[in-house]
């Protein structure tokens, strides 16, 4: 088996905190100091009940019998 010495996530450091990815090698071209204002945002899931989508992908996932569509809207 060959060596792997390339590939999109070779020695990605983007997932630890900032100190570690700042020498991460995707950031030789961007500022660090902007990338860096990321550490300082806030971040949170809302799940919403019902989003009354056209297409609802929910109600052909969904293993409880309560989700149906009714006239193109999602009823969860």
């Amino acid at each position: 088996m060959n060596k792997i010495e390339w590939g999109p996530n070779w020695e990605e450091l983007l997932g630890g905190e900032f100190e570690k990815r700042a020498h991460d090698q995707n950031f030789n071209a961007m500022q660090k100091e902007m990338y860096g204002q990321f550490e300082n945002t806030f971040m949170m899931y809302l799940p919403r009940l019902c989003e009354h989508c056209l297409n609802p992908s929910c109600v052909a996932t969904c293993p409880s019998a309560p989700s149906t569509s009714v006239k193109k809207m999602a009823l969860c």
